[in-house]
């Protein structure tokens, strides 16, 4: 078990949504490689204005942290500026809701996605206990 706490997170957090465009093609694709490297595929929607995004992404850049997530998931970032720009996406991968970030989609090794109900619950991020994270990583992993 990961053990984080509040202390381990280092600002200036990172912003890791700096990709353009993202065509259905290239998410099936990275979804099908992921899943030939073993991997789960984790597609996470944000932007680098979004604080809670940004937190998300300093938890998950902890060492441990990303080591845990190196070994079982595969993640991409997908960019939404300002809603302007693949929001398309979440609707093609089974979310309607198309606000609040960041949108954190994990799937199985048959890509079927695992976190829809739940998907949305990381847009309180910076105030939630970072071990929060790692705990969920962990319960989906297949």
């Amino acid at each position: 078990m990961v053990l984080i706490s509040k202390e381990d997170i280092l600002e200036p957090w990172p912003k890791p949504y700096s990709g353009g465009l993202v065509s259905e093609t290239q998410l099936d694709l990275f979804l099908k490689t992921s899943i030939l490297q073993n991997k789960q595929p984790v597609v996470i929607f944000g932007a680098n204005w979004c604080p809670d995004a940004r937190v998300f992404s300093g938890v998950l850049n902890l060492p441990l942290v990303a080591e845990f997530i190196e070994k079982y998931y595969r993640i991409l970032h997908v960019n939404v500026e300002n809603y302007d720009q693949n929001t398309n996406l979440m609707n093609y991968l089974g979310d309607e809701n198309l606000k609040g970030l960041p949108l954190v989609l994990i799937f199985d090794k048959n890509r079927k996605l695992l976190n829809l109900s739940q998907s949305r619950e990381w847009r309180t991020t910076r105030d939630r206990d970072p071990q929060d994270i790692i705990d969920y990583f962990q319960s989906f992993v297949r």
